[in-house]
C-alpha cells in the first residue's frame, strides 16, 4: 500500500535521516558486525530512503528486498539501486502488504525494517508482523513512527483542535484496517517479548526551525486537509488556522516539532 507522492518523500528524506535515534542504530550495527551477510526486508520502501540510511551503517554484506506496492515509487527508486556498494544488493518486490505480509518476509530473513510506515497499520496487521518476526527469529528495526507529539511555536488557540482532528484521521483505515496512528509505536513495544530478545525504544523527533519553510508548509497542508475531512463543518476555522501558520512560516518565526519513535528488537 502507498499513497505518498515522490516529491513529499524526497522533501522529508533529509529530515528523516537526521532524526533517526542514534542508540538503536548503534546497537543494530553492533549486532550486524559479526555477520558475513544479512538478508534484509524493508516494508513500505517508497523510493528507498530507509535503505540509503541503514545500509552504510551496517558493516557487512547485505541483500535487501524493498517491498513496495506503488509502481510509481518503484520506478522512481529503481535507478538509485545501481549505485549501491559492491557488497550491497537490492531489488524491489511489488507486493501488497495488506494481503501478502507472510510472502514479504520469507524464511531466512535476518532483519525486518521499515521507516515512517507503522502508524498506517492496524492492530491485527501488527500482530501478524510480530508473529512472523518471532517465527523467523529475525531482528526488527522500525523507525520514524509518529507518536502524536505535535508542537508549534508560536502557539495558537486552535492548535489542539487541529491535532485532535489530525489524530482522528490518522486512525482511519489506510488499507490495513483501522490504523493505530499515534499509538503504533507503543503497541509494537508492548508486543515484543523481552524474554526472547532485547528491546530498545528511543525518540526520533523532527525539530523544524525557521529555515525549514518548505517542509513546514507541506505539513500544514496535510494537517489542514486531514482535519477538514474529519470535521468539514469546521473548514473555515481550519483554513484560518492554516493561513495564520503560513504567515508565521513566511515571516521566519515558525518552529514545529513532530514526535516519532524508533523501536529495535534483537532476537536472543
Amino acid at each position: 500500500m502507498s499513497g505518498f507522492a515522490h516529491d513529499w518523500l524526497a522533501l522529508r528524506e533529509p529530515y528523516d535521516h537526521a532524526a533517526r535515534a542514534p542508540e538503536p542504530g548503534r546497537r543494530l550495527a553492533a549486532w550486524a558486525a559479526g555477520r558475513k551477510r544479512l538478508r534484509i526486508v524493508d516494508l513500505g520502501s517508497g523510493t528507498g530512503s530507509n535503505l540509503r540510511a541503514t545500509a552504510p551503517a551496517l558493516a557487512c554484506a547485505q541483500d535487501w528486498t524493498l517491498v513496495e506496492h506503488d509502481p510509481a515509487l518503484i520506478a522512481a527508486g529503481t535507478p538509485a539501486l545501481a549505485g549501491l556498494p559492491a557488497d550491497v544488493t537490492a531489488a524491489y518486490a511489488g507486493l501488497d502488504l495488506a494481503r501478502d505480509l507472510a510472502s514479504a518476509i520469507p524464511a531466512g530473513t535476518d532483519l525486518v525494517t521499515m521507516a515512517a510506515f507503522l502508524d498506517l497499520v492496524s492492530a491485527a496487521w501488527l500482530d501478524e508482523l510480530v508473529a512472523l518476526v518471532l517465527e523467523r527469529r529475525a531482528a526488527l528495526h522500525v523507525v520514524l513512527t509518529c507518536d502524536g507529539g505535535l508542537r508549534w511555536r508560536p502557539g495558537d488557540i486552535f492548535d489542539a483542535e487541529v491535532k485532535r482532528l489530525f489524530e482522528a484521521h490518522q486512525r482511519t483505515d489506510k488499507g490495513f484496517g483501522p490504523a493505530l496512528g499515534p499509538a503504533a509505536a507503543a503497541a509494537l513495544e508492548a508486543r515484543l517479548p523481552t524474554d526472547r530478545g532485547e528491546r530498545h525504544v528511543a525518540a526520533s523527533d523532527w525539530r523544524l526551525g525557521y529555515a525549514d519553510r518548505a517542509i513546514q508548509t507541506a505539513l500544514l497542508k496535510g494537517y489542514a486537509g486531514a482535519a477538514a475531512v474529519i470535521a468539514p463543518d469546521q473548514a473555515a476555522e481550519i483554513a484560518d488556522w492554516q493561513s495564520q501558520r503560513v504567515r508565521h512560516i513566511e515571516a521566519g518565526r515558525s518552529e514545529h516539532r513532530v514526535g516519532h519513535q524508533d523501536v529495535l528488537w534483537l532476537p536472543g
